[in-house]
């Protein structure tokens, strides 16, 4: 559908008198997820209709096309420069003033000058957010591992989806359903996130030197609507959110590429913190190089993660499989339905 169609459908009031098959192909159009029931649907419509500058920059953010160069030769690859930078005329605007302000109101998001920051968020709302302060981050201290026991963040829904082997779903998954603190079982794996933590604040300001768009630090973010659920991006700025990897000692290069698991854990961060993007950062320090991969906002990604990860997490036998947008989808259901999701039916 054009997206002048679209625009007028949703502008003249008639969003509640369509059906679901109408609705869906509102969503499509839009890059939402089109799936659900009606009232799902229309949930996700109607803050374009309350919003028309939401809705003419989410068209804007849809027809950016973005182009990488896959035919080269690694010697005739560019090394990563500021020759790029984020549109950010394409999301609202917001000062540190008024996120500060925002984070201590008890209204938060809801009137007057706090809907600057409830637009940022694609109109979702924050519950918690915890930054650093004086520049000292929150990450690995003692109140950040508290906020994260027994809870399903990001960085952690790769391993509790079967991603890294059956012994790490099985240990992953005691740890939450016994909200036990991970790293006090292995210490080994923790020193990478030390590390990590270590050269966070470097790396954010090399990937504000390539990019020319202020980065902040940030800390926990519970999800909006379930506080089973939250992740620790590591940076935020006005249009999108940063997640570091900072690469193990001893590697020579940065990242070349991405993984499923990092577009899982880029898309339960935007979910948390209710953004539209991510910009994953590959750092290596002692060379002071980084590679950054674009990682935009799926929906239905994000819904289907989600439903596995609360079939699981309550235990629940999946009886019904509503995913059937892609043949890959399809198989899935079929694994799962009737089952409660296992290492096995995921694989």
């Amino acid at each position: 559908m054009a997206f002048a169609a679209v625009k007028k459908v949703i502008n003249d009031d008639c969003l509640e008198s369509l059906n679901t098959k109408n609705l869906g192909e509102l969503c499509n159009s839009l890059k939402l997820n089109a799936s659900g029931t009606k009232s799902e649907l229309l949930q996700r419509l109607l803050p374009f209709k309350d919003d028309p500058v939401l809705l003419d920059n989410r068209v804007k953010n849809i027809s950016v096309k973005y182009s990488f160069t896959t035919v080269l030769s690694r010697q005739e690859i560019q090394p990563p420069t500021a020759g790029w930078k984020c549109n950010t005329s394409l999301f609202p605007k917001i000062s540190k003033d008024v996120i500060k302000t925002y984070q201590s109101n008890n209204r938060q998001g809801m009137i007057g000058q706090f809907r600057k920051a409830h637009r940022m968020f694609s109109s979702r709302r924050m519950k918690t957010i915890k930054v650093f302060k004086n520049g000292i981050p929150i990450n690995c201290t003692s109140d950040w591992l508290n906020l994260r026991t027994g809870i399903i963040t990001a960085s952690k829904l790769p391993s509790l989806l079967g991603f890294h082997g059956n012994k790490e779903f099985d240990s992953s998954w005691f740890y939450i359903l016994n909200k036990i603190d991970e790293s006090k079982c292995k210490p080994k794996q923790y020193r990478n996130y030390q590390r990590g933590n270590y050269y966070q604040k470097e790396a954010l300001e090399h990937f504000q030197k390539l990019s020319g768009v202020p980065v902040s630090s940030c800390g926990f973010f519970r999800h909006p609507s379930d506080t089973n659920y939250g992740a620790s991006p590591g940076g935020i700025s006005e249009a999108f959110l940063v997640e570091v990897k900072t690469r193990a000692e001893n590697s020579e290069a940065p990242l070349d590429k991405i993984t499923g698991s990092h577009i899982i854990q880029a898309n339960f961060q935007v979910s948390c913190a209710g953004a539209n993007l991510v910009f994953l950062q590959s750092y290596l320090p002692e060379k002071k190089r980084s590679n950054i991969f674009f990682i935009p906002r799926n929906d239905l990604l994000i819904d289907v993660l989600k439903d596995i990860a609360e079939h699981i997490l309550h235990h629940k036998i999946v009886s019904k499989w509503d995913y059937k947008e892609n043949n890959h989808l399809s198989e899935l259901g079929k694994n799962l339905l009737n089952t409660v999701p296992s290492f096995d039916t995921l694989r």
